[in-house]
């Protein structure tokens, strides 16, 4: 018999891996104790200071339909900068320093075994009203315990 994986603990390794002491923290103007600029779902970005990053889950799948103990969680991770002082090129300057910390990476989720991750799509930068916008998506692969 296998168990239901624990989506929120997914995404909270994923963000624990985003906000950690890197690059990326750094250039959206978090800090390890402060990790305010990476959200979860839809963000009024009216209420967010500019650059941040939002995450959204998409899909969950199985992938080995015979013994139904693997899966795919399909994220979409969206990052934004303020086109207002900053252009396409810098927002994707940032977009890729989000990349490097999640692209074939070891993601650690708690009460699971770790996952590995895999960017499989890039779009943008896209001009939204007064932000750049660059998405992409990110397959995380795992095994039911």
């Amino acid at each position: 018999m296998t168990t239901q994986v624990d989506m929120t603990n997914v995404i909270d390794g994923l963000f624990s891996q985003l906000t950690g002491n890197s690059n990326f923290n750094t250039a959206i103007g978090g800090s390890v104790s402060s990790a305010g600029r990476v959200r979860y779902g839809q963000v009024d970005d009216r209420d967010l200071a500019m650059p941040f990053a939002v995450i959204n889950l998409i899909s969950v799948t199985d992938f080995d339909s015979f013994t139904n103990d693997g899966y795919n969680a399909m994220i979409q991770l969206s990052v934004y900068s303020d086109a207002e002082s900053s252009s396409a090129r810098e927002n994707n300057v940032l977009a890729d320093k989000a990349r490097e910390r999640v692209h074939r990476q070891s993601i650690t989720v708690s009460n699971h075994e770790s996952m590995t991750s895999e960017v499989s799509q890039t779009r943008g930068p896209l001009r939204e009203d007064n932000a750049w916008r660059t998405d992409f998506d990110l397959i995380l692969r795992g095994r039911r315990s």
